[in-house]
């Protein structure tokens, strides 16, 4: 059971649980026992193996109470865990906090229905927290660049936390930022369409848009986060 248990590198502070508190308190009482056979011992004679039983009996009641202390602690995390993990989930199933492909693909579908009332073909790509594509669309007649372009728009909202047209002002010449695009690959872009998602106040994604003017990718990008 020693070698089992998460070794103690701190004092231990008995009683963490109803359990270890009862054993505890036994141990303190069998401590009492062999203090009193330490005493019994200067008047009269006792048998040797009594006070070596006592001494590993506390030894053994200290080691069980810290054994089930760690895994009611086990069995306490794994509950919130759990726990925690439900509450992520409302009543429709929909997983809250989190960019899923349902999301997505409502986000691409407003947004499909926003470049059709405009008469402009686009891409459509849909990334969650990591910048990991979740889902992208390409309508038919959008240009082959708009597929990268989008889901970099889409990369870049997340990885600044902010809006893409508003990246490049920062990055003009002579600014704090100026050569950001440049970075990571060319991977940043600095040009309207690209828009961060968050969830009552929690980043879960990024919608990036290609296909037309910067007007034209940031109106179709905004319509897809409202269809969120």
């Amino acid at each position: 059971m020693e070698q089992q248990r998460i070794p103690d590198k701190h004092f231990v502070i008995p009683g963490g649980t109803p359990v270890s508190a009862a054993l505890d308190l036994a141990r303190t009482i069998v401590r009492r026992a062999e203090r009193c056979v330490v005493k019994v011992r200067r008047l009269d004679h006792v048998h040797p193996p009594v006070a070596l039983y006592l001494n590993r009996l506390s030894d053994l009641l200290f080691v069980l109470a810290r054994c089930v202390e760690q895994e009611e602690l086990v069995v306490k995390v794994t509950s919130n865990v759990m726990e925690n993990l439900a509450g992520t989930n409302n009543v429709s199933g929909e997983i809250v906090n989190m960019m899923t492909l349902n999301k997505a693909m409502k986000m691409i579908q407003t947004a499909e229905a926003k470049a059709k009332e405009i008469e402009v073909p686009m891409v459509i790509a849909v990334v969650d927290c990591g910048g990991n594509l979740v889902a992208q669309h390409r309508m038919d007649g959008a240009i082959l660049a708009s597929i990268s372009i989008s889901l970099d728009k889409a990369y870049t909202a997340v990885s600044l936390k902010m809006p893409t047209e508003k990246a490049a002002k920062p990055a003009s010449p002579g600014q704090s930022l100026y050569g950001l695009n440049t970075t990571n690959g060319g991977r940043l872009v600095i040009f309207g369409g690209g828009i961060p998602v968050f969830d009552k106040g929690v980043l879960i994604g990024g919608i990036g848009v290609s296909g037309g003017a910067v007007e034209d990718d940031i109106t179709v990008a905004k319509a897809g986060l409202a269809g969120l």
